[in-house]
């Protein structure tokens, strides 16, 4: 009888929060299942649920600090990687600020990185004009301006930090502002969201006409941050480039007279259909509209690359990030997306998963918040599950998908500063991860 006892008050104590964790996994793997929200939690299972979680976050992140910082940086040049130099060193500058660490403040290792990051800022220093347009990324390729937003973005955190001189914020926010000067002028404007409204990958004059959505994302998160350094943007860009990318959101389409009649054929003759007897011609066009209706409803809140091919979860993280970042009050439809996202498998191997995960887990953190539901706290439980499993000894993450060139190039500091900065979505540390209400 008292080890009965024992053994109760030991899960109320110790085991609550894990049991509680894997039965909200396990609901919301089971379609259609809406997620359970947090009110209906007694504060001690949340709090409990949120400090097992922040301690794996926490471990996760500072093991991949230490890689970063502590064996993969070259004090002497301040370099972290063989290539690209730049937008690694703006990438695990971010992943450093993201995690909160202070173990590196004031040592030469972080202070020849920010002077690096400094450098193509010097002319900037000596001029009282307002705005120049300046190039700051470190590819002309597939990465061109991803990698031009990533370091504009290390310069508005840098100009929100506490350094020694006020006229060095200054010059990162200068520097800030003269990245997106330059790379406003290579957006497609217009309202024809279809194919206008955002950016392309790069500038290449074949590219000019064919904005991207994923790219448009890092430019919009690059815009926002300059709004929350007190800084003004363009107000166009700020509605047609939004717009560009919920354009693609494939909506649940109406169940018509027509498609009524179809489903009642569908189900009349599913059991000829599956034997494979032939049916009459009419017979097959009203099962045809009604399978395209169930498929299109099977779709529905998910993103695609564009607003006619499949959706994608890369596209569905882009979209739904941008519905947090821009505070959508459309919750349907905000919901709609969540939905579509998380019926996705997690797979490491998946393309550009680190971009996904980056944009789906903040996407899932305003939202969860907002409407006050787990599915945030259910997804991250499942991606830290998989990153626990994934981080070598070292403190690294292997490559997932090898679709991009320059990215595999960038081999294990990039998908390690990326985990990072995935595992740290919701702490606050980052200017850009406040959220938007």
């Amino acid at each position: 009888m008292n080890a009965g006892r024992h053994w109760r008050a030991t899960l109320g104590v110790a085991g609550v929060a894990l049991f509680l964790l894997a039965a909200l996994v396990l609901g919301q793997a089971q379609a259609g299942n809406e997620p359970k929200p947090i009110r209906e939690l007694s504060p001690a299972e949340l709090a409990r649920a949120r400090k097992l979680q922040q301690r794996r976050q926490q471990r996760i992140s500072r093991k991949a600090i230490a890689y970063l910082w502590d064996q993969r940086l070259d004090r002497e040049t301040g370099r972290i990687g063989k290539v690209q130099g730049r937008y690694l060193q703006a990438l695990c500058y971010l992943a450093l600020a993201a995690d909160g660490s202070a173990k590196y403040a004031g040592k030469p290792g972080l202070e020849k990185v920010v002077a690096s990051l400094r450098q193509p800022l010097a002319d900037l220093a000596h001029t009282r004009r307002a705005q120049r347009k300046l190039f700051v990324g470190t590819s002309r390729d597939a990465l061109m301006f991803e990698t031009h937003a990533v370091v504009a973005l290390a310069y508005e955190q840098l100009a929100a930090s506490n350094l020694a001189e006020p006229r060095t914020n200054e010059l990162y926010l200068k520097g800030a502002a003269s990245a997106i000067a330059y790379v406003l002028d290579y957006r497609r404007r217009g309202r024809n969201y279809a194919r206008a409204g955002g950016w392309p990958v790069n500038a290449s004059p074949h590219n000019r006409n064919r904005p991207d959505r994923r790219c448009t994302a890092w430019q919009l998160l690059l815009l926002k941050a300059h709004t929350y350094n007190g800084q003004k943007v363009n107000s166009t860009a700020m509605k047609e480039a939004p717009n560009f990318i919920l354009a693609a959101q494939r909506l649940a389409p109406k169940k018509t007279a027509h498609l009524e009649k179809a489903e009642k054929t569908y189900k009349k003759w599913a059991r000829k259909l599956r034997k494979g007897e032939p049916l009459p011609e009419n017979v097959r066009d009203l099962i045809n509209d009604y399978l395209e209706y169930q498929r299109q409803l099977d779709e529905s809140g998910g993103f695609g690359i564009d607003t006619i091919g499949v959706i994608t979860p890369s596209a569905t993280a882009v979209g739904l990030y941008v519905m947090g970042l821009f505070n959508f009050e459309g919750r349907d439809r905000h919901a709609a997306a969540v939905r579509a996202y998380l019926k996705a498998p997690l797979v490491w191997e998946a393309q550009r998963f680190f971009l996904t995960q980056f944009f789906a887990t903040r996407g899932l953190y305003v939202y969860s918040e907002k409407y006050q539901t787990m599915d945030f706290h259910n997804y991250l439980n499942r991606l830290l599950a998989l990153l626990e499993q994934k981080q070598g000894a070292d403190g690294s993450f292997p490559l997932g998908s090898r679709g991009v060139e320059e990215l595999n190039r960038m081999e294990r500091v990039y998908t390690t500063a990326m985990c990072a900065l995935i595992v740290n979505c919701n702490r606050g540390n980052l200017l850009f991860d406040r959220l938007p209400y």
